[in-house]
C-alpha cells in the first residue's frame, strides 16, 4: 500500500482521480480492498505512468544509452530513477544515470535483473 501512495503523491494525482483509476483497473474504489495481485496491478500501472513523465530525461540522453536507461527504469518497477542512480553512485561513483557509459549501464541492468529475480524468489516483489 505504501508504494501505491508514494507513486500517487509523486504523480500528484488527486483523491477522485486515484479512486477512478483504481476503479477502472480493478472495479474497486480503494486499493485497501484489493488482494496482492490487484495491488500489484495498480502499482505497475502507476509506475508506467511515472516512467512516461520521467521519459524526457531519457530522450535527452545519448542515443546509444536510451535503450539501457529504459530497461533499467523498467526493471525497478515501482521504485524510481533515484533508486537506480543510487546504484550507479555505489557501483561507479557517478551521480547522474545519464552520465554512465554504456558498459556501466549494462552492469546496472544485470544488477537490477539479478535483484529482481532474488526478490521474486523471496516473494517481496
Amino acid at each position: 500500500m505504501a508504494r501505491i501512495h508514494i507513486l500517487v503523491k509523486e504523480l500528484n494525482i488527486g483523491r477522485d482521480q486515484y479512486q477512478d483509476l483504481v476503479f477502472s483497473l480493478t472495479r474497486s474504489r480503494s486499493a485497501g480492498d484489493l488482494d496482492a495481485a490487484g495491488r500489484q496491478q495498480v502499482i505497475e500501472h502507476l509506475a508506467a505512468l511515472a516512467c512516461r513523465f520521467e521519459g524526457d530525461w531519457i530522450a535527452r540522453a545519448a542515443p546509444d544509452r536510451q535503450p539501457l536507461l529504459r530497461k533499467s527504469i523498467a526493471l525497478v518497477g515501482g521504485r524510481r530513477k533515484d533508486y537506480v542512480e543510487g546504484i550507479a553512485r555505489h557501483m561507479f561513483g557517478i551521480e547522474r544515470l545519464e552520465f554512465c557509459a554504456p558498459d556501466q549501464l549494462r552492469s546496472i541492468v544485470v544488477t537490477l535483473a539479478t535483484d529482481r529475480k532474488r526478490r521474486a524468489a523471496k516473494g517481496t516483489g
